[in-house]
């Protein structure tokens, strides 16, 4: 009988059990001791050569795809078939309000002026970062005191520093018309902070501006290129530099001519590392106004962040495609997260959906919310949301739909773990175990959670513990769920009657038989001067009481829920004080179904209590240890 070798086992040991199988087979080598000849050396070069032939095919058919290339190099040219130019390294930047005090100058000039290059030290986890401004801030007596406070140019009382050194890079144009290219070897370049200047010569001081033909030039899109337009196409190289394409024969924008000079301006930067910042030092601490020296007077508005890393090879894989799709407008809701995903730097996830989808709907919006890398202040998150809408939003979106931004929302998922363990295989106490358990669930929910879309499997969840330790013989894991709202205050502090909805990600158990076991219960918070709870009605009811801690009832009905919506409702609802100290009151649900938990709109999954139950398995089993958080 035949024996033929499978192409499909590529492993060494399996090529060579091939080879003698193969081998044997034949008459000539009937009853041949393979392992105990030369003919053995000679089956492992061959199976080695075999081997590394498999694997070189092998990665290069990955490397031929976009969804399945490793090589940053691989994703990056497969990208530009979609015409997408991966993010560069983006520079950290924070906000801050300064002024001067010119009270005792003789003078007063009308105005004053922050130069660019302006710059500040801040420190960071022991590391000390340079931010500088990139333009002139001008100074104002608004008070007519003699403080001088500096704006921006759109008028507002801020002044925006960028981590990072200015950097120059010179060339001289080239002869000829075919394309130009020139390389800047600088992995740390932020490209949303470029200045190409074409000067006629080098003796020149006049100059043209070109502009990036993938970025927005002054809050506008360009849309038409003609032989004078002034573009450059910044692509990354193979090693991590970047080049700038300028025009082929005037085909796509005005090229420098021979012996002119080219100039690229930018910032090296740290990138992340320098994100949370938050107190700035002047390197110059005064400012000189008619010769005479001022000290600056400085306070951070926002902290530094927006700091970004190169956008990773995942970002790219699924990000291309996505703005290929968008192709430079904004239709569905895949098209927006697709834009400004690539437009903008330090966003973890993003998400996106139509507002007739939106609970309530909202026809003629696109809802958008965003999860960033870094916390952001409020002031942060609005500015961000602001700038997206002038500089993406409004200019590519379709006629009759803007863009309206939601804050993300948690919905916590309690796990309580119950295993049995072979205690004469494993070292561990009974609190070792139970830690290990749930140190495995958590770093399982770190994994896989806190982005759109993440969806949590109980199934597996039991495997991942089932292969937390080889101890383990089996795990049952009950699920529930947490959703926090805030009670409303008045303008002194005191909280005051309203009703609320809490949503939660499925629907709700259905209400019990007997008291035994409450559906809907909450965390303390004081009403009429008694620690109280929340809790649905026993026998078979709806119905939200408020109950003390010795379970008797303080008001009857306060609201319902509904099992099918997962929705639970308050009505008149007025707390005194939330016993622990929160702004928040936790409303705790048992899901109709805990097999599965898929987030909706703006809604993330993260873990919320984590308890493990160990239960020793010997000859009787003894009772169960819990430990919780």
């Amino acid at each position: 009988m035949a024996t033929t070798i499978k192409a499909s086992d590529l492993d060494f040991d399996n090529i060579k059990a091939s080879l003698k199988s193969y081998l044997s087979a034949k008459d000539e080598f009937e009853d041949y001791d393979f392992e105990g000849s030369a003919l053995s050396n000679l089956m492992d070069v061959l199976a080695y050569n075999t081997h590394l032939n498999g694997l070189v095919a092998n990665f290069a058919l990955n490397e031929s795809f976009l969804p399945t290339a490793q090589l940053r190099t691989s994703l990056v040219n497969h990208s530009l078939s979609f015409g997408y130019i991966p993010r560069s390294k983006t520079a950290s930047r924070a906000s801050l309000s300064i002024s001067v005090n010119l009270q005792s100058a003789a003078v007063k000039p009308d105005t004053v002026t922050l130069p660019a290059g302006t710059s500040f030290t801040a420190i960071v986890e022991g590391v000390e970062y340079t931010f500088r401004t990139l333009i002139d801030y001008i100074g104002y007596d608004t008070t007519g005191s003699g403080i001088y406070t500096f704006v921006d140019p759109l008028g507002t009382a801020t002044v925006t520093v960028l981590e990072g050194a200015i950097s120059v890079k010179t060339f001289i144009a080239e002869p000829g018309t075919d394309r130009q290219v020139y390389v800047v070897p600088d992995q740390d370049l932020d490209l949303s902070t470029v200045a190409v200047q074409v000067y006629d010569d080098l003796n020149s001081d006049t100059f043209t501006s070109y502009f990036s033909a993938n970025a927005t030039s002054g809050g506008q899109i360009i849309s038409t290129i003609d032989e004078n337009t002034a573009l450059y196409l910044p692509l990354e190289t193979y090693n991590g530099y970047w080049e700038f394409n300028f025009a082929i024969g005037g085909l796509t924008g005005n090229n420098p001519t021979e012996g002119q000079v080219i100039r690229v301006t930018y910032l090296k930067t740290s990138g992340k590392n320098a994100n949370g910042a938050s107190v700035f030092t002047p390197t110059f601490p005064n400012l000189t106004v008619n010769n005479v020296s001022y000290p600056l007077l400085i306070t951070t508005t926002a902290k530094s962040a927006f700091g970004a890393d190169k956008e990773s090879t995942e970002s790219i894989r699924v990000n291309a495609p996505l703005s290929y799709l968008a192709q430079n407008r904004l239709v569905a809701p895949s098209d927006y997260r697709g834009v400004i995903a690539n437009g903008v730097p330090g966003i973890k996830s993003i998400n996106a959906w139509g507002g007739e989808d939106n609970i309530p709907a909202k026809y003629g919006k696109t809802m958008v919310s965003i999860v960033y890398e870094d916390t952001l202040t409020a002031a942060q998150s609005a500015a961000t949301e602001q700038l997206i809408k002038t500089n993406l939003t409004d200019p590519l979106s379709v006629i009759g739909v803007e863009a309206e931004f939601v804050q993300p929302t948690f919905q916590y998922i309690n796990i309580n773990t119950s295993f049995r363990y072979n205690v004469s295989t494993t070292n561990l106490t009974l609190e070792g175990i139970n830690a290990k358990i749930k140190n495995t669930v958590e770093t399982y929910f770190a994994n896989n959670t806190g982005k759109f879309n993440d969806v949590i499997r109980k199934s597996r969840l039991q495997s991942v513990v089932d292969g937390a330790d080889p101890s383990v013989l089996g795990n049952d894991i009950t699920l529930t769920m947490t959703s926090r709202f805030s009670p409303l205050k008045n303008s002194v502090g005191s909280f005051v009657r309203s009703a609320y909805t809490v949503n939660f990600l499925s629907t709700i158990a259905a209400p019990q038989m007997t008291a035994a076991e409450s559906i809907i219960t909450s965390s303390r918070f004081v009403y009429n001067s008694k620690i109280c709870t929340l809790r649905n009605a026993p026998l078979h009811s709806t119905k939200i009481q408020i109950i003390d801690i010795n379970s008797n009832v303080i008001v009857d009905n306060v609201g319902s829920y509904d099992p099918t919506t997962g929705t639970v409702s308050l009505t008149e609802f007025l707390p005194e004080s939330i016993v622990s100290g929160d702004s928040f009151i936790s409303i705790n649900v048992v899901p109709r179904d805990d097999s599965v938990f898929k987030p909706l709109r703006n809604t993330l999954i993260t873990i919320g209590s984590n308890i493990a139950n160990g239960i020793p398995d010997v000859d009787q089993a003894l009772s169960a240890v819990g430990v919780t958080n």
